[in-house]
C-alpha cells in the first residue's frame, strides 16, 4: 500500500471512529478501531511519519502518527546517527513552528518526542556538544511572537517532566541509574537556566505591558508560571547513594535548590517579580492560584542556599516586607484568600522563629498586623459574611483559607516563650473576640451560615476541631481577656435561657418569638461551650490529661476559699462574690447551665431545650473531668491553690461534683435517652470518672453510681432503653468500676451483679425446649448480639486486679458461646461477636492467669476453633469484590490466636505450684495455636489475601510463630505449608512496605530454624521454601519495585537464606550472569556479585557477619538497581 493509501485509509477510518452512533455501524467502527492498531503495530518508519504528518489534515490521524513519530524514534535510536537525530529533531520544531494551527493535543505530544530526543542525547559521549533544544527556545522567545513563546514554553514543561525522573517520566528504555544521572545533570545547568529563562520572560512582559493584561499575554504567563511551579516544587537530588536506587515519586514539599542558585534566589528582584506578577494576574482566578503556589513555595526555601544566618535573615526580610505590602493594599479575592494563607503558612513553617525575632519590630508587628486582619476577615467572611458570600463554593474557600491561616498562627504560638513579653497579646484578643463575635450574632438574626458548611452526618465539635483548638490556643494567651469575656457571655445567657424557661407553660408552649430567641440563645451556648472546652482542656491523645499550665498561672493568686460547690449551691441565677476566680467562675457556669437542664427536665421542659447544647456540655465536661477532677498533683511542678481546693485530692467540692456529676448522667439517660449523641456523650463523663484511680475510688462510694449499676443490672428504666453501643459502653464503665479500691468480697459481689444476668439470659436460652424454632427470629438474635456486645465490653475493661475474678465468672459463657457459634454459625454478625469475645478474653485476661486457668481457657478455645471448623471447612471466598468487614470472624480468630502465642511473654500472673491436666495431656499455646493455622491457611484465598489488614494479620501471626515456634510450623501437612508459602508470595508481589516486611522476617525466622537443622535433605519442604523464596527475593531486589526503608530486613533474610543454600545462591548468580553476558554492564554486575559475596565470606548467620553483609549488601543493591532496572 502506497502512502498515498495508506492515508487515505487512515482518514475514512478516523471519520468511522469519531462519527456518531447513527451514521456508522458497530462492525465498522470496530474494524476502523482494529486498522489503526494493525498500523501502529506496523513499525512504520520515520519518513512515512514525516509525509502523512505533511499531508493530513485530520486532527485524529496527526495525534496518532505523532505518537508513533516518538516510537519510531525510540525504537530505531540505536540505528539513527547523529545526523538522523539532528534531522529529526530540526523537522520536529520546524513543523511545530510552521503549522500555527495544528490541535493542541498533537502539538503537545512532538514537543514531548523533542524533549526525549533531548535527554537521550544527554547519555551520549558528546552529550555537552547536544545544547541547541535550549539556544532554539531562547530563539522562539525573542521573537516576541506569541504562539512561538507558548511553542517555547510547551517544549520545557517537557523537558521539566522528562528530567524529573519520577512518575511522569515517560518510558525510554534506560535504567535507573541513567535517569538519575540525566536528572543530575539537568538540575546543574538546565535546570537553573529554565528558571532565569521564566524570571527574565515575565520581566519582559511585565516592562512592556501596561496596567491591563490582554488574553494573549495572560496565556504565556500561564505557561511561565506552570513552569515556574514546577521548578519550585522540584525534588532536588540527594547525595545519599541509596536513593538513587530508584526514581523519585511525587514532589517536594517545600524549596531546596542548591548552592550553586544562590546569584539567582537570594535577590530582591525575584521575591518583587512575583508580588508583581500576582497583582498583574490576580483578576484571573487559575493564574492567581498559579503565582501564589510560586510565592508559597519560595516562602518555604530552606537549606544549604542559605550561607549564613544574615544571608536567611535578609531574604526573609524582603520576603516579607513584600508580603506584608501587597496584603496591606489590596482588598483579597476569594481565590486569593487561600493563596495567601498557605503563603503565611509555609513562611512560618519552614523559616525558624529565630529569623523573625530578628527582624526589625516593625516589620515583625506589621505581618502580625496583616496576619490578624486577614485572619479576622476569613472568619467574618466565613461564618457571617452571607452578603458577601454570593455562592456555596465561595464560602467553603473562605473556610478553608480561614484554617490555613489558623495553621500559620499555631506556629507563632507554639513559640510564644521566645517572643517578647505581650507582644502577641493585642493580635490574640483580636482573633479570639472576632471569632466569638461571629459566632454569637444579635439574637434578633438567625446564625444560618455555618450550617450551610456543616456535614449533617459530623458535629460542629468535630468539623470545626482543628480552629476550635486554635482559638483556645488564643484564648490561653490572654486569659486576663478571655475567661471574663466567657464568664459575662455564660451570665448573659444563662440568664436569657432561666427567664425564658420560667415563662412557658409545659401545656400551652411558647410563642414563635419566644422560640426563636430560645433557638438563638441555645447556638450561642453550643458555641460558648465548646469554645470553653479548648480554652480549658486540651486533646491528651492517649497521655494523661493535665490542666494547662497558663491556666494554672492566671490562678495562682486567685481566691481559693469558694469552690465550684459551693457556688453551685447558691443557686442557678445567683452572682457570684467579688472575689471570686475568673476560672472557677467560668466552670460554675457551665455547671449552672448542667443545673438549669436537670431542673428544666423535672419541670417537663424538654422540649424546649437543645439537644445540641447538652451535647456540647457533655463534650466539655468529659476532658474536663479526666483534666481537673480530682487530678493527680505530683504530675505538676506548681498547682494552685485554687484548684486543690476545689478539685484535688481528699477536697470536699471535688467529692460533691462526682455526685453532681452523677446525677446529670442519670438525669441525662432518663430524660435525653432517645437523643444517640447526647447519650455517648454523657457515657464518656461517667467512663472518665472512673478511667483513673483517684476519681475511680470516690466515684464507686457514691449510692448514686451503685443505683445505676443495680438499675442495668435488673434491665430497668432507662436502661432497657438504650442503644446496644450504649449498653457496651455502660457495661464497659461499670467492669472498669471493678477495679477500684475495694475489699475482695465487694469486687465478686459487684462482677457477680454486672454478668450475672448475662450468664443467665444465654443459659435460659440454650435451655429452651423450643430453641431450634425461635433461634432465628429477630428478636432472639438481636438479644443474643447485645449480649455478647456487652460481654466484649466486659472483656475490654479488664484490670489487673479484676481480670481473675472476671475470668472465673466469664469461663462458663465462654463454654455457652461455643454452643451459640455451632447454633448460629450461619449468622456473620453473631460468629464475629463470639470470636471477638474469645480474642479480647484471650488478650485483656489472659496475661493475667496463672498456669491452671490458661490452660483451662486453652481448652475452650479449642472447643470454639472445633465448632468453627466444622462449619467452615472447604470455605471458598472467588469474588473480586469482597468487603473487610465480611471476613471480621477471620480477623478475630487472628488475633485470638496471636494473643494466645504472646501470652508466655505478657504474663502478669503469679507463680504457683503444679498444672492442670486434661484427660491424662497437657494442652498448651502451641496446640492451640497450630490448630487455628491448620484451620486459617486453606480459608485465606487469594481475594482475602487482597484485603491488606486481613493479610497483614495472618502473615504477623505465621511470622510470630516462625520466630518462637519454627520446628513446629515447619512440621505442618506439606499442602498446608505450600498454601502459606504461596500466600507469602502473593503478599510480597502485591503489598505495600509493612506487609513486605513481615513476609522477609517470616522467612528469615524459618531460614534460621532450617540452618540450625543443617545438614537437610534437598527434597526436604524447607529446603524447597528457602530455595524458592531465595529467588523471588532476588528479583524483587534486583527489578522490581522496592521500598529503601526495607534493606535492612531484606538484608537479613537474604543472608540467613544464603547462609542455607551457597549452590542454589551460585546458580542464580550464574543464571543471571549469561543472561547479560553481552551486556555493556556484565562486568559490573560481576564485580558487584565479587563484593557481596567476597572469597572470605562466613555462611555463619550470627550478628556479627549479619551486620559485615549488611554493609555489602547495601552498596550492592544500589549499585546493581541502578543500571538492572529500566523504564
Amino acid at each position: 500500500m502506497s502512502n498515498e493509501e495508506l492515508l487515505n485509509v487512515l482518514e475514512r477510518s478516523a471519520k468511522t471512529l469519531l462519527a456518531a452512533p447513527n451514521v456508522v455501524s458497530e462492525e465498522q467502527r470496530r474494524a476502523s478501531e482494529q486498522f489503526f492498531l494493525d498500523f501502529e503495530k506496523s513499525g512504520i518508519s520515520l519518513e512515512t511519519c514525516r509525509q502523512i504528518l505533511e499531508t493530513s489534515h485530520n486532527d485524529f490521524v496527526l495525534f496518532r502518527v505523532s505518537s508513533l513519530f516518538r516510537h519510531a524514534v525510540l525504537r530505531d535510536w540505536n540505528s539513527l546517527g547523529s545526523d538522523s537525530v539532528d534531522a529529526a529533531h530540526a523537522y520536529l520544531l520546524n513543523y511545530i513552528v510552521n503549522n500555527t494551527s495544528l490541535y493542541s493535543c498533537v502539538r503537545e505530544q512532538l514537543v514531548l518526542t523533542l524533549a526525549i530526543i533531548y535527554k537521550r542525547l544527554q547519555i551520549e559521549p558528546d552529550s555537552e556538544k547536544n545544547k541547541q533544544l535550549f539556544d532554539d527556545i531562547a530563539k522562539l522567545t525573542h521573537t516576541g511572537d506569541i504562539y512561538l513563546q507558548l511553542v517555547a514554553c510547551s517544549i520545557l514543561l517537557a523537558l521539566l517532566s522528562e528530567f524529573s525522573s519520577s512518575c511522569r517520566t515517560t518510558s525510554i528504555g534506560l535504567t535507573w541509574e541513567q535517569h538519575n544521572r540525566c536528572k543530575v545533570k539537568f538540575e546543574q545547568s538546565d535546570l537553573k537556566e529554565a528558571f532565569i529563562f521564566c524570571l527574565s520572560t515575565l520581566n519582559n512582559i511585565l516592562s512592556k505591558t501596561s496596567a491591563s493584561v490582554n488574553h494573549q499575554t495572560l496565556s504565556v504567563i500561564d505557561r511561565l508560571l506552570a513552569i515556574l511551579e514546577q521548578v519550585f516544587m522540584w525534588n532536588f537530588t540527594p547525595r545519599v547513594s541509596k536513593h538513587m536506587m530508584c526514581l523519585t515519586n511525587g514532589q517536594a514539599s517545600n524549596f531546596h535548590p542548591p548552592i550553586g542558585w544562590r546569584d539567582v534566589i537570594l535577590t530582591e528582584n525575584i521575591t518583587n517579580l512575583l508580588f508583581q506578577v500576582h497583582a498583574k494576574v490576580r483578576d484571573s482566578p487559575s493564574l492567581s492560584t498559579q503565582s501564589l503556589g510560586c510565592l508559597s513555595q519560595l516562602a518555604s526555601m530552606n537549606g544549604a542556599i542559605f550561607a549564613d544566618e544574615i544571608a536567611h535573615r535578609d531574604f526573609i526580610k524582603c520576603f516579607v516586607q513584600s508580603f506584608v505590602s501587597f496584603v496591606s493594599h489590596v482588598e483579597l479575592k476569594s481565590s486569593e484568600c487561600l493563596g495567601v494563607a498557605t503563603v503565611a503558612k509555609k513562611l512560618l513553617e519552614f523559616t525558624p522563629v529565630w529569623v523573625f525575632l530578628e527582624l526589625p519590630e516593625e516589620l515583625l508587628s506589621a505581618l502580625l498586623s496583616c496576619m490578624t486582619r486577614f485572619t479576622c476577615d476569613f472568619c467574618r467572611l466565613a461564618h457571617l459574611g452571607v452578603e458577601n458570600t454570593e455562592t456555596m463554593e465561595d464560602g467553603s474557600v473562605y473556610m478553608e483559607a480561614l484554617e490555613g491561616s489558623l495553621d500559620a498562627w499555631i506556629t507563632i504560638i507554639n513559640h510564644a516563650g521566645d517572643f517578647s513579653a505581650g507582644v502577641l497579646r493585642p493580635y490574640a484578643a483580636e482573633i479570639f473576640g472576632t471569632y466569638l463575635q461571629c459566632h454569637l450574632p444579635s439574637l434578633d438574626q438567625q446564625n444560618e451560615s455555618l450550617n450551610e458548611f456543616a456535614d449533617e452526618d459530623e458535629e460542629d465539635g468535630e468539623k470545626f476541631c482543628d480552629q476550635l483548638f486554635a482559638i483556645g490556643a488564643f484564648a490561653r494567651l490572654v486569659l486576663d481577656y478571655s475567661i471574663p469575656l466567657l464568664n459575662r457571655l455564660f451570665h448573659e445567657k444563662l440568664t436569657l435561657l432561666g427567664e425564658r424557661l420560667q415563662n412557658i407553660n409545659p401545656n400551652a408552649g411558647c410563642s414563635s418569638d419566644d422560640q426563636r430567641i430560645l433557638d438563638n440563645v441555645n447556638e450561642h451556648l453550643h458555641w460558648l461551650l465548646l469554645i470553653t472546652a479548648n480554652v480549658l482542656t486540651s486533646s491528651s491523645d492517649g497521655e494523661n490529661a493535665l490542666i494547662q499550665d497558663s491556666v494554672i498561672e492566671f490562678t495562682l493568686s486567685d481566691n481559693p476559699n469558694i469552690s465550684v460547690a459551693a457556688l453551685l449551691s447558691t443557686g442557678v441565677n445567683v452572682a457570684s462574690p467579688a472575689n471570686t476566680s475568673q476560672t472557677i467562675e467560668l466552670i460554675t457556669s457551665v455547671f449552672r447551665l448542667a443545673q438549669l437542664e436537670t431542673k428544666a427536665f423535672q419541670a417537663g421542659l424538654v422540649a424546649y431545650l437543645s439537644p445540641q447544647v447538652s451535647e456540647s456540655l457533655m463534650s466539655l465536661l468529659a476532658p474536663w473531668v479526666a483534666a481537673y477532677l480530682i487530678f493527680e498533683e505530683s504530675y505538676y511542678s506548681k498547682m494552685s491553690p485554687v484548684f486543690s481546693f476545689s478539685f484535688g485530692v481528699d477536697s470536699e467540692s471535688g467529692i460533691w461534683l462526682i455526685d453532681f456529676i452523677l446525677d446529670k448522667v442519670l438525669a441525662n439517660l432518663l430524660a435525653l435517652n432517645s437523643e444517640a449523641g447526647v447519650v455517648a456523650k454523657t457515657l464518656e463523663v461517667l467512663n472518665a470518672l472512673v478511667s483513673k484511680k483517684n476519681r475511680r475510688d470516690v466515684t464507686v462510694k457514691s449510692n448514686a453510681f451503685w443505683n445505676m449499676a443495680n438499675s442495668f443490672s435488673a434491665n430497668a428504666f432507662p436502661f432497657n432503653v438504650l442503644s446496644p453501643d450504649a449498653r457496651k459502653s455502660f457495661c464497659q464503665t461499670l467492669i472498669l468500676a471493678s477495679s477500684a479500691k475495694v475489699s475482695s468480697e465487694q469486687r465478686n459481689s459487684y462482677i457477680q451483679m454486672v454478668l450475672g444476668s448475662f450468664s443467665t439470659q444465654l443459659t435460659e436460652l440454650l435451655r429452651r425446649p423450643d430453641l431450634q424454632t425461635i433461634f432465628h427470629s429477630d428478636a432472639v438474635k438481636a438479644e443474643v448480639q447485645n449480649t455478647f456486645d456487652c460481654l466484649c465490653a466486659v472483656a475490654e475493661a479488664a484490670r489487673a486486679n479484676s481480670a481473675i475474678v472476671i475470668f472465673e465468672f466469664m469461663f462458663q459463657i465462654l463454654v455457652d458461646s461455643v454452643r451459640i457459634l455451632d447454633l448460629y454459625h450461619n449468622y456473620e454478625e453473631v460468629v464475629h461477636l463470639i470470636l471477638e469475645l474469645f480474642s479480647l478474653v484471650t488478650k485483656q485476661l489472659g496475661c493475667y492467669l496463672s498456669k491452671n486457668d490458661s490452660v483451662r481457657m486453652y481448652e475452650v478455645c479449642l472447643l470454639m476453633m472445633q465448632a468453627y471448623s466444622k462449619h467452615n471447612q472447604g470455605r471458598c471466598v472467588v469474588k473480586k469484590d469482597v468487603e473487610e468487614d465480611q471476613f471480621s470472624d477471620l480477623l478475630s480468630l487472628i488475633q485470638m490466636l496471636t494473643n494466645i502465642l504472646s501470652k508466655d511473654f505478657i504474663s502478669f500472673a503469679e507463680q504457683e505450684n503444679g498444672t492442670h491436666v486434661a484427660n491424662g495431656t497437657q494442652v498448651d499455646d502451641t496446640d492451640v495455636v497450630l490448630y487455628g493455622i491448620n484451620i486459617l491457611v486453606p480459608l485465606m484465598s487469594t481475594e482475602l489475601l487482597k484485603i491488606p489488614m486481613l493479610c497483614s494479620a495472618y502473615l504477623s501471626l505465621l511470622s510470630y510463630m516462625a520466630e518462637i515456634h519454627a520446628s513446629q510450623l515447619s512440621r505442618l501437612h506439606d499442602e498446608i505449608f505450600a498454601k502459606m508459602s504461596s500466600a507469602i508470595e502473593f503478599a510480597i508481589k502485591t503489598h505495600g512496605t509493612e506487609i513486605v516486611r513481615v513476609c522477609l522476617e517470616l522467612i528469615a525466622s524459618l531460614a534460621t530454624y532450617a540452618y540450625e537443622q543443617k545438614p537437610m535433605p534437598e527434597d526436604s519442604i524447607l529446603c524447597q521454601f528457602g530455595n524458592h523464596f531465595l529467588k523471588i527475593l532476588f528479583e524483587m531486589l534486583l527489578l522490581d519495585t522496592f521500598d529503601v526503608d526495607l534493606l535492612e530486613v531484606a538484608s537479613n533474610a537474604v543472608f540467613t537464606l544464603l547462609c542455607c543454600h551457597q549452590n542454589r545462591y551460585c546458580e542464580l548468580v550464574n543464571e543471571i550472569l549469561r543472561q547479560h553476558l553481552t551486556s555493556p554492564y556484565y562486568q559490573r554486575l560481576l564485580d558487584a556479585f565479587t563484593g557481596l559475596t567476597p572469597p572470605d565470606f562466613q555462611a555463619d548467620p550470627n550478628r556479627q557477619n549479619r551486620v559485615k553483609f549488611y554493609e555489602r549488601f547495601d552498596q550492592f543493591v544500589v549499585n546493581v538497581r541502578g543500571f538492572m532496572c529500566v523504564r
